[in-house]
This record gives structure tokens, sequence and C-alpha cells, in this order.
């Protein structure tokens, strides 16, 4: 009996072990294996390519591409300080506001997302959010509560709200990472126990699967998700193999972990960004030895297939991101100009 009872308290401390991590972050991820030395090429040749679907010269060169949305039949491109908007030809059609103080203007692109078939741009040092509609052509200005009680530097549409990457707010001791915001941007409560590592801002952080949003931090190897209790879980552990950063390392912020990144090239995998789920695959591309792959993950057979994207003369890539219709892939031209991919994977 004392046996039994021996091995049911171990039982019982492992399953406590294993209910948190050591950021107080409820469940035990799925850890995805990727090896990076096995990875496939596809050779971008126009749309007679295979995986290649479409292939499409934009009527505008693009800067450095941030994010992309696609509303009804036209895409829009978020580069540099700038939205554009494309037809489904390529055809450019203009672009969503201007830099400016008037009410239709913002002062700064900070970020943008999609809400309701709105394209959304938070205007960080202009202190509001400008609501673009397709349908009526035209933007609205949503002024941000005079008083925040917590600075944000990314929202994502959840619940009637939203769910926010914060910032320090001039206060390092305010260090939560994650908090949830009503529909008119007043702050409501944090999310999970997650720290802040640096103010750094690395891109979008956010996207959604299943009723849930998913969360990663481009410099760790962990994608998190929020349901609707706004409960934070570890979703999908990224496993780089022999190609990891060194989880025994401490590193003071992320500044000093890009340092040591960047101080050994060619032997880490990492930038984990644009992280895609569907019912039957998981996407999201990393960077390894100055090259963006894009990996792939078949949820049923739990195989992992990493792709490097091979140009031809003349075509440079700018970035790659997975979406509902396909993962998007956009190249510079070295003589000017931007072509649009479209991959079926």
């Amino acid at each position: 009996m004392k046996r039994i009872f021996l091995i049911m308290l171990w039982a019982g401390i492992v399953s406590v072990l294993f209910s948190c991590t050591d950021n107080g972050v409820d469940g035990l991820a799925e850890s995805i294996r990727v090896d990076v030395t096995q990875a496939r090429k596809i050779y971008m040749r126009g749309d007679s390519t295979e995986h290649v679907s479409q292939y499409t010269e934009l009527g505008k060169a693009t800067g450095n591409v941030k994010d992309i949305f696609v509303i009804d039949t036209s895409i829009y491109i978020f580069h540099g300080q700038t939205i554009s908007v494309f037809d489904d030809s390529g055809a450019f059609a203009g672009n969503i506001s201007r830099v400016g103080r008037a009410g239709n203007e913002y002062v700064s692109l900070w970020y943008a997302f999609e809400e309701a078939g709105n394209v959304v741009i938070y205007d960080m040092n202009g202190r509001k959010m400008l609501v673009y509609s397709p349908a009526t052509n035209s933007v609205e200005e949503k002024s941000l509560p005079d008083e925040m009680k917590r600075f944000f530097q990314a929202l994502h549409p959840f619940d009637g709200g939203y769910v926010a990457k914060l910032g320090f707010n001039g206060n390092a001791d305010i260090s939560e990472e994650l908090g949830y915001f009503d529909a008119n941007f007043e702050f409501q409560d944090t999310i999970g126990s997650l720290k802040l590592n640096s103010g750094l801002w690395l891109g979008r952080p956010f996207s959604d699967y299943n009723g849930q949003v998913l969360y990663w931090r481009q410099l760790d190897n962990t994608v998190y998700s929020i349901d609707s209790h706004k409960r934070l879980k570890e979703r999908y552990n990224i496993d780089f193999l022999k190609k990891n950063v060194p989880s025994d390392r401490e590193f003071a912020d992320d500044y000093e972990k890009i340092e040591f990144i960047n101080a050994s090239p060619g032997s880490y995998a990492t930038y984990l960004s644009y992280v895609l789920e569907t019912d039957v695959k998981l996407y999201f591309t990393f960077i390894y030895s100055s090259n963006k792959y894009l990996a792939v993950y078949d949820k049923a057979a739990g195989v992992t297939v990493s792709y490097k994207l091979q140009f031809g003369d003349g075509e440079v890539l700018n970035n790659i991101i997975p979406l509902e219709s396909g993962v998007f892939v956009v190249a510079d031209k070295v003589d000017g100009g931007s072509v649009l991919y479209v991959l079926d994977l």
C-alpha cells in the first residue's frame, strides 16, 4: 500500500510540474521538429513552376513588406510607412491615407491589421486609429483615450475587444507582455504572466485559429494560444534540432540575444514569424544563415517540410507571408518594381 501511495504521489507531482511552465503559462506544447539542413528548394519561375499558383507583376514598387491583407479581390500591402492597394491583376489602385496631421492622415504608420473587412492603421505617435472601409473608400478616425493605463505595440481583434502586445509605457517596472483592451481601447486586464524582454519591435505577433488567438515571440520557439477565457497556453514548440539557440543560456534582454545569434552566422535558426494555422497545417517563417525559410507542418502526419525559395536573375526576396488563400511571396526586381507570387503548399 505504501508503494502504491508513493507512486500516486509522484504522479501527482509530475502532473503539477507539466501543467505549467516557469513562465506560469498553462499547457504542454506539441513539439514540431524542423531540420533546416534538409530544406527543399522551390524555384520561382512565374506560373509555370511547381507550387506557384499565381505570378503577378505589381503596378508599384514596394518597400520593406511588413504584412499583406486580402479583402474581396483587392490586395493590401503594408510596406514601409505606406499601405498600397492592388487589384487581382496587380494594377496599383492607390494608397490608404498618407502622412500628415489631418483627421484622416497618420503621423506614423506603426502597425496595421484587418478587422471586419476593414484595414485598421495604428498611428502610435498621433495617438489614434484610422479605419479604412473598402466598401465606402473612406477613412474614419478613432482617438485613443487621453490617459492610457497601458501602452500597446500591437492589437488583434478578439471577443469584442482586442488582445494586445504591451510595451513598457515609460516604466520598466510594469513589464507584463500581453493584455486585453475593450472596443474603446480602454485597458481591462493582463493576459498570462509573460514578461517583456525589451521594448524591441520585430513585427506582427498574432493570428487567428478556431476561435483562438495565436501569439509568438520572434526570438523564441514557442507558439502560444489565447482562448475565449483569456487564458494563455503553450501550443507548439518549434525544435530546430542542432540549430536551436541554447536554452540553458540566459540573456539580459532581446538585444543581447540578437548579438549572440549574429556573432555565430549559420549556427542558429530563429526569428519565428507569420504563423498561420489551419485545420490541416501550420505555416511559419524563420531565418537561418541570413536566409528566410518557409516551414509547413502537416498536423496529421506530424511531419515538417522547410522550403528555401530560389529566384531567377534580377529578383530578390522581399518577404514570405502565409495567408488563408495561399502563401504570398513578394520579390523585388533589381531594375525596379516588384512581383507577387502565390504558392500552393
